[in-house]
């Protein structure tokens, strides 16, 4: 650019002693001497021929100009994101393509306007007039996150990256802005919060039910024993049944609660789903009732999945029955399996699931639908848009929870007056990982026994109950209210114990540890664990000779028959 401003600075001096010499020659021209006349055709030679240069070079640089230009409109409308410009007032002045595409108007639509005809949100639209103040008063960098509604309805989160230019010739500043969409990050964080309050809510949801077994193992226990006690005429019998059936009643509450916080029992197993839901096609017949149909779409050659079955049967029939009351007058429930391959390169259209082989088990109902706002809660314990004593509020949570142990993923997609769809995704079992469950013995109708045992409880309501009930059937009860308490009382015997029955979570070494320690001594040794969850008991354990697993609250019976059983199995 300088070069030219001095080819033209050069032309000017040239044109006007090439005048002054023309002036000279028209006054004197007679006079001058042919020496000068000849000096003076040179002169004017050199001047044409550098003219023309200067020409040459102005009419290449208009070229190269014109092509610059053309290479920056190119990039500008090429560009991976939006760029606008706008003025003062935040009239927008300029605008690429991928700006009016994001936009989702023209460019000639959107020349001329501002972006605050896109805010539908007061608060976004203050946001936006702050976000221009700011750059016209800092030469900053400045950020924000707008919702921008689209002419055809669709939302879309935008953030905005601008800068100011100031025009150093006095005129206006311009501001420079970059948008980004950003709406699936928005979702993305959206989801991610929510999966942090679920697992906040499970952790709690864990303890509470933890506290609450213990309380129910006593409160169902001794209500067991007043119906056993009393005779059939006595007007309490009728009171402890009912006091045993409230507390069986809030014994499923709990389960549920372990069940979404994925602390229940896990007995994983090679399932072929299509096998399960035609089983189960009666049952969930015969839950939707005539008004609604339901149908099956199961794809051929389905990948076996590795899960509990009885909890995945759990989870078909809570979508089922929250179908069901989405469809009052009546509908259609579609239940379809597929496979489902999801690569770094190809991804499941939710764009959240990590590569590998899935099993998809979608249940599709023609119902009301629910709002943006009941799926962001969907999940929740206890949430529920049905009316007061209608549900607890825990199915969907129970659902959540039993995938999420399985390793799998759900999501719901609905709308108003258009129905649902739950998708559950379930990872493809490799055949290498193919295992045959061991067998569980049968339960035993004896429940007596003379054997040693050493019951370990750090609840001591629990412990007294669950003494009293081995007592009761003959079995010599050695008791210690914890691990060390437990190793302290063994230190004193002479004579080894048959079996250890602990519960798991105790202060400072829980049972794991102390069978881990007793096995040491004892290899043989039988092992009963008693539990409200099962989260810190290792798998391995399980599936130790000789261990046997029981639930809280449990009831008495179910106790002396796993007891005995343990100690008549073979090892």
């Amino acid at each position: 650019m300088d070069e030219n401003l001095d080819g033209l600075t050069k032309n000017t001096r040239l044109r006007t002693q090439a005048e002054m010499l023309l002036e000279a020659t028209r006054q004197d021209i007679a006079a001058m001497p042919v020496k000068d006349v000849h000096q003076l055709v040179h002169d004017l030679q050199i001047h044409e021929i550098e003219l023309k240069m200067q020409n040459e070079e102005l009419r290449r640089a208009q070229v190269e100009l014109e092509t610059a230009r053309d290479r920056y409109a190119e990039l500008y409308d090429s560009a991976p994101i939006g760029y606008l410009t706008v003025n003062p007032r935040g009239k927008i002045l300029e605008a690429n393509l991928p700006s009016c595409i994001l936009l989702g108007v023209s460019r000639n639509h959107l020349i001329g306007t501002t972006l605050i005809a896109c805010i539908q949100d007061e608060s976004d639209q203050t946001e936006y007039l702050r976000h221009i103040r700011a750059l016209l008063q800092s030469p900053t960098r400045q950020t924000c996150d707008l919702v921008i509604l689209r002419p055809d309805g669709a939302t879309i989160s935008v953030r905005l990256e601008s800068v100011a230019i100031h025009n150093h010739a006095g005129d206006e500043a311009l501001v420079r802005t970059a948008l980004v969409d950003i709406t699936k990050h928005k979702l993305l964080e959206t989801q991610f919060r929510q999966v942090q309050k679920i697992e906040a809510v499970g952790r709690l949801a864990a303890g509470v039910a933890h506290d609450f077994n213990n309380l129910l193992t006593v409160i169902n226990g001794y209500s067991r024993l007043l119906v056993d006690d009393l005779p059939l005429t006595d007007r309490r019998r009728g009171l402890a049944i009912e006091t045993l059936r409230a507390g069986e009643r809030a014994a499923e509450l709990t389960k549920q609660l372990l069940a979404f916080s994925r602390k229940q029992i896990f007995i994983p197993q090679q399932l072929d789903l299509n096998d399960s839901l035609r089983a189960i096609r009666s049952m969930l017949t015969r839950v939707l009732g005539d008004p609604i149909t339901l149908t099956m779409d199961l794809a051929p050659d389905l990948w076996p999945i590795y899960g509990d079955k009885g909890q995945l049967d759990q989870v078909t029939m809570n979508l089922v029955v929250n179908a069901h009351d989405a469809m009052p007058q009546g509908g259609t429930v579609t239940i379809a399996t597929r496979n489902l391959s999801v690569t770094s390169e190809q991804l499941d259209h939710h764009g959240l699931m990590p590569p590998g082989d899935y099993v998809r088990v979608s249940v599709r109902d023609s119902g009301q639908g629910m709002s943006r706002e009941t799926l962001s809660h969907l999940y929740e314990p206890f949430f529920t848009t049905k009316d007061v004593g209608h549900g607890t509020g825990l199915g969907l949570s129970t659902v959540y929870g039993i995938i999420s142990q399985s390793h799998g993923h759900i999501f719901a997609d609905s709308a108003l007056g258009q129905g649902s769809t739950f998708e559950c995704y379930y990872p493809r079992m490799a055949a290498a990982s193919v295992q045959i469950p061991a067998s569980t013995p049968p339960p035993s109708r004896v429940l007596t026994g003379s054997e040693t045992l050493l019951l370990v409880e750090d609840h001591g309501s629990v412990r007294a109950l669950v003494a009293q009930a081995l007592t009761g059937y003959g079995y010599q009860v050695i008791e210690a209210s914890d691990g060390e308490d437990a190793l302290r009382v063994l230190a004193m015997l002479s004579e080894p114990i048959h079996a250890l029955v602990t519960d798991v979570m105790m202060p400072n070494m829980s049972g794991c540890e102390l069978a881990e320690r007793l096995r040491r001594t004892w290899p043989d040794l039988r092992v009963l664990f008693m539990s409200g969850y099962t989260d810190p008991l290792k798998p391995s354990l399980l599936e130790t000779p000789g261990t046997v697993f029981i639930q809280k609250p449990f009831g008495l019976d179910t106790l002396g028959s796993r007891l005995r059983d343990l100690l008549d199995m073979s090892i």
